[in-house]
């Protein structure tokens, strides 16, 4: 089983701790690292029924909304036949979305059971995009419908556990899979690109609204039953200093060293 995160103790975590608190399987855009968790969880017990008696428990953190029908079994969700909002929502049905703001990343860890229509994984917005697998391929389709996607090739297995990501960094939106960035391989069904898709879109309008959802709402694809979600994490990143950048700043700080210490 493939695992986006080391476990952390409880039933459902929040890290919030600073720069280190997630460890990723996947690489982070280049020039930048994981600043703070906003969210992670990881689905410990047998019933959804426990999974939701903690998020009670544990009433600030966002999401885990109307798992109705979702069956728990060794640390895995278990989509139901689809349905009407089912799924793990932020807020009270999505309505009251988790806010991204800028340089944020999402990942999750799911096995999707195959299926000749596209299976929902993340939804972001009223909906702004949403990233979807299916039919052998891998994609994201934005609100205005512009739609790109990536080939999975013979040698992907539905029946295996996969990472999946979504990062945005200032207007640069990127998609994992595997810890691998795939953006660049992605190909438009149409003549419009995936830069000025992306840019059309104003970063303020980035809001997670749900997570591994099965319910057919619009062009939303939805889950099918029998596939597994693992573990989620929600996360903010920062840039890291280049390394000629480290390098002046030390040079300048022994400089100031050996100054103090002529004076």
């Amino acid at each position: 089983m493939s695992k986006l995160f080391s476990p952390v103790l409880g039933t459902i975590a929040v890290a919030v701790s600073a720069v280190g608190c997630l460890q990723a399987a996947m690489s982070l855009p280049s020039g930048w690292m994981v600043e703070q968790t906003t969210a992670q969880y990881t689905f410990e017990g047998n019933t959804t029924d426990e999974i939701l008696a903690n998020k009670i428990t544990g009433s600030e953190l966002p999401g885990i909304y109307n798992l109705n029908n979702w069956t728990a079994m060794e640390g895995t969700l278990i989509a139901p036949a689809s349905g009407t909002y089912n799924g793990l929502y932020f807020g009270n049905n999505g309505n009251s979305a988790l806010s991204l703001g800028t340089n944020w990343g999402v990942s999750m860890s799911a096995k999707v059971v195959q299926s000749s229509s596209y299976a929902g994984l993340l939804q972001f917005g009223e909906p702004i995009g949403a990233l979807y697998i299916g039919a052998g391929s891998l994609g994201f389709r934005f609100n205005n419908g512009n739609m790109f996607s990536v080939s999975l090739g013979d040698s992907f297995s539905y029946g295996s556990f996969h990472d999946y990501a979504v990062s945005f960094v200032g207007s640069s939106l990127q998609i994992w899979l595997d810890g691998q960035d795939i953006t660049g391989n992605l190909i438009a069904q149409g003549s419009y690109t995936w830069a000025d898709t992306v840019v059309s879109c104003s970063e303020l309008e980035w809001t997670l609204k749900r997570i591994a959802y099965a319910n057919n709402v619009n062009y939303i694809p939805s889950l099918p039953e029998g596939s597994v979600l693992d573990e989620v994490s929600v996360y903010r990143l920062q840039a890291v200093p280049e390394p000629a950048t480290a390098s002046l700043s030390l040079l300048g700080l022994i400089a100031l060293m050996a100054r103090r210490r002529r004076a």
